[in-house]
């Protein structure tokens, strides 16, 4: 039977919302908490998460929401594992729902899943459907507490210039990563059910308010369709963007073209 391994990417002070969220222990569940702390001073890791047996804390001094994630994946034992935030919530429903899927899917090195708020409302527009990663509608994207990775497979690092904590790009590491596993290979198979409960909003929902978003934007577009189709997309989206003021979609306009130039010259 495969182990599933949920891995909490947090920062500082987010440890402390885990442990009211973990379901019982279950024998094929463990979690792996990599835990940033930006602080000059050692943290202690609350007491609830120590005492239990199936959680792992690996604590490390580093910045960037990216290096954290890689840093989790270095460290992780499980046959099948989630990509969870400290707000994250689980039950064994989800579990087995992501077991049933894996089993039926053995070929597929990336699994793509749903998350819903507490309401029960769906976080994204997602396919009806199932789908291949490439096959899927256009304008599908998906958050990181939707993808479930193989440990086997062979998967690219996320690029650590992009998400929360990276200096010019703010977001964006999630399509990145897999766009550069779907071009080296890897299966990628979306199942229309819900593995996650989450109240968390994402980062690319702060378009206007946050220029390493909009800058992230730019940057992905250049690497899905080279800095010209990236820049003609901009351009488009800068136009039918009528209920922002001409103001804003020329900032927008100039930070997603920075992006791409950032993306085209930096490694």
């Amino acid at each position: 039977m495969p182990k599933i391994e949920v891995l909490y990417c947090v920062l500082d002070g987010d440890i402390r919302h885990i442990a009211a969220h973990l379901p019982q222990p279950r024998p094929d569940v463990t979690y792996l908490v990599a835990w940033q702390q930006r602080g000059g001073e050692e943290q202690n890791a609350p007491g609830e998460l120590l005492q239990r047996e199936d959680v792992k804390i690996l604590a490390h001094k580093s910045i960037g929401l990216s290096k954290n994630r890689n840093f989790a994946l270095a460290n992780a034992t499980g046959d099948l594992l989630i990509l969870a935030d400290a707000d994250n919530i689980y039950i064994y429903e989800y579990f087995d729902r992501l077991l049933a899927a894996a089993a039926a899917h053995p070929e597929a090195g990336i699994l793509l899943f749903q998350a819903a708020a507490p309401e029960g409302r769906l976080l994204k527009n997602y396919p009806a459907a199932p789908c291949t990663y490439a096959g899927r509608p256009r304008g599908c994207s998906f958050s990181s507490c939707d993808i479930v990775l193989r440990r086997c497979a062979s998967l690219p690092r996320f690029d650590e210039r992009f998400g929360l904590g990276a200096e010019y790009l703010g977001c964006g590491e999630e399509e990145l990563f897999l766009e550069q596993a779907s071009r080296g290979c890897c299966r990628i198979l979306y199942t229309p059910q819900v593995i996650v409960t989450t109240r968390g909003a994402t980062t690319g929902d702060r378009f206007w308010e946050d220029p390493r978003v909009r800058r992230a934007k730019g940057a992905v577009l250049c690497y899905m369709h080279g800095p010209l189709g990236a820049t003609l997309r901009c351009l488009k989206f800068a136009a039918v963007q009528g209920k922002a003021s001409v103001g804003q979609r020329i900032r927008a306009l100039y930070d997603m073209m920075w992006g791409i130039f950032y993306l085209k010259f930096t490694r």
